[in-house]
């Protein structure tokens, strides 16, 4: 977990998809190993997630570019309609995403293999009293294969004024068997992400 076409992916997993300004359902993808671009993301061993990491039940933000004060409320949306995409809270996802039109089922379909979501800030800005993030998704899924980690880049912005979360656009970067160490990934997706070209 319209009239405008970009690009997305479903879950945080599927693979690149044109679709609406929302994240997209599901389809089936061979996995991938390598980014879209000439640098592919190194995946060194498993390292603790640093002290600082924001923890909520299936949500967390880990240290990407530098953030500051103003930017926590932003990161908490996030962090908030991420979490609930993961724990298949669909009424929340609408209230926080209200350009969210899927019924439930969609939403289960879409988005049911999710456990939890890593966010990594990449660049945050502001404009037309929006916040516009660029973030790195470390996205944890119980596939019929087994544990698996996609990792993603994701356009989305945050009004301030309702305090909602425009899920704009995102695509899948690699799909990886096992569950990945977001703070091992971290670095390279902030870098990647950052300037990803995203709707």
């Amino acid at each position: 977990m319209a009239a405008a076409t970009t690009t997305t992916v479903r879950a945080a997993t599927s693979a690149t998809t044109t679709t609406s300004a929302t994240t997209a359902a599901p389809t089936t993808a061979t996995p991938t190993t390598a980014l879209p671009t000439s640098e592919a993301l190194s995946t060194p061993p498993p390292t603790p997630a640093p002290p600082s990491s924001t923890v909520a039940a299936s949500a967390s933000i880990v240290p990407g570019v530098g953030t500051t004060p103003d930017d926590e409320a932003a990161l908490t949306g996030a962090r908030t309609v991420a979490a609930a995409l993961a724990d298949g809270d669909w009424a929340a996802v609408r209230r926080l995403d209200p350009d969210e039109g899927r019924t439930d089922a969609q939403l289960e379909t879409a988005y049911g293999p999710l456990t939890d979501v890593a966010i990594v800030p990449a660049r945050i800005t502001r404009a037309h009293g929006l916040v516009d993030m660029r973030l790195g998704l470390v996205a944890h899924e119980d596939d019929p294969g087994g544990p698996a980690t996609a990792l993603l880049c994701a356009h989305w912005n945050y009004d301030p004024a309702t305090q909602t979360v425009d899920r704009v656009s995102s695509t899948r970067l690699q799909l990886q068997p096992g569950r990945l160490d977001p703070a091992s990934v971290a670095p390279d997706l902030a870098r990647t992400c950052a300037t990803y070209p995203l709707r």
